[in-house]
């Protein structure tokens, strides 16, 4: 009958995704723009939303709904790409961030984070993961990155 398989995602998160798009960042809204390359591979720019991150990250901590946190995941941590010949998100400003609310959904709400915009925005014929692979390794690799990039400056200093 009427309203038959409505989930609690359906009751509380939809009439919530309208109300943040609407009500409380107006005259916020900015770009958010996906950037596609030859390979595939992509980045979506413009996400970081100071007024919708409070706004989602309250929702995600109050009603435990997973998919309030996938829109609060991408207003507070901001942009990323996907690597499509690795398979791999990549996050552009904030892997910790990513990774804290990775962490949370999948421990408090055994939920997968979920790249909601990549998924407002994406062309059709881009197949990609309906989850993000995990953003907490790559704070290690940066690091990593970081030390080699230091250690190489180091170096060359030293020898002059």
């Amino acid at each position: 009958g009427e309203g038959e398989g409505l989930g609690l995602k359906d009751v509380v998160v939809a009439p919530l995704c309208k109300e943040a798009e609407s009500c409380s960042c107006e005259g916020e809204d900015h770009d958010v723009k996906i950037v596609t390359y030859s390979d595939d591979s992509f980045k979506i720019v413009g996400l970081y939303n100071e007024c919708k991150c409070d706004f989602w990250s309250r929702l995600c901590e109050d009603t435990g709904v997973g998919e309030a946190c996938d829109y609060a995941a991408e207003y507070c941590c901001g942009d990323y790409g996907y690597w499509e010949s690795i398979g791999k998100f990549d996050y552009l400003n904030s892997p910790a961030c990513y990774c804290d609310f990775f962490n949370y959904a999948q421990n408090e709400l055994s939920h997968s984070l979920k790249p909601k915009a990549f998924y407002s925005l994406k062309p059709k014929e881009l197949n990609v993961s309906a989850d993000f692979t995990d953003p907490c390794g790559q704070i290690e690799d940066t690091i990593r990155y970081y030390d080699q990039f230091k250690d190489g400056i180091f170096l060359e200093a030293s020898r002059n």
